[in-house]
């Protein structure tokens, strides 16, 4: 913390090597409660950036927001789920964070590490309009619905990139949106949601 080192982590380990055959044998070459510690570092109040450009592979999630989007970022950084759903072994859940600070390792903190923080990271005038409006509150569902809230409307820079069918009335525009295939919408969203 005294150097000023920001991390960048990755929200969705260790749910993305849980269940995984050689998770263990990586985890026992670490000092102990090293592996994974989002927790530890935000109480000790180092910012935590972390976006959606990582990892390098798809895992066709069944139910639930896409993987490796925001939604689905979030939902795993507080509960810890893996891919498909594995469920993580107990001592994960000492490292859990919240989805407020999920959140803000996806926005301001990660504006902040790439010092743009002064034009993205936060809803403030003057700031670039990269925003997005969510069929639920993250803050307020619980920490298994976070992963079920959906993209209803995208707008970077000001400009609506992408509008949920049925809910147009959510997306001002001067001029008419580009539509993307319905089940890519989401994932448009999700890279809106990591660069703001």
């Amino acid at each position: 913390k005294h150097l000023g080192l920001i991390p960048i982590i990755n929200l969705n380990n260790p749910g993305q090597l849980v269940g995984e055959p050689d998770v263990d044998a990586l985890i026992a070459r670490e000092p102990q409660g090293s592996y994974t510690p989002w927790r530890s570092l935000v109480e000790a109040g180092i910012p935590v950036a972390n976006g959606t450009g990582w990892p390098s592979f798809y895992v066709d999630e069944p139910t639930g927001a896409p993987f490796g989007s925001p939604m689905h970022l979030i939902y795993q950084a507080v509960t810890r789920v893996g891919n498909l759903g594995t469920q993580p072994y107990p001592w994960l859940l000492d490292q859990t964070i919240t989805a407020e600070q999920a959140l803000r390792a996806l926005t301001y903190d990660a504006a902040y590490s790439s010092y743009e923080e002064d034009v993205k990271g936060s809803l403030v005038a003057g700031m670039l309009a990269d925003i997005v409006i969510l069929s639920d509150n993250p803050l307020t569902v619980s920490n298994p619905e976070i992963n079920n809230i959906r993209v209803l409307m995208t707008m970077i820079d000001g400009k609506v990139e992408y509008c949920s069918e049925g809910f147009e009335s959510l997306c001002p525009s001067s001029s008419p949106l580009s539509q993307p295939k319905p089940d890519s919408g989401p994932i448009t969203a999700s890279s809106s949601l990591s660069d703001s």
